[in-house]
């Protein structure tokens, strides 16, 4: 949904703008992917 609202919002933006968004959310969406299969992958040892 969000991408949809940002969509619109970017429409008037300068390039650079959006850029800038496009980049930082592809960087969170990596680094949540590894931080989660990070902490999947780690045992608890009792």
């Amino acid at each position: 949904m969000m991408p949809i609202i940002f969509t619109f919002v970017f429409l008037k933006m300068p390039s650079g703008l959006v850029i800038y968004w496009l980049t930082n959310s592809l960087l969170t969406i990596g680094i949540q992917y590894y931080l989660l299969r990070r902490e999947s992958s780690v045992e608890v040892v009792k």
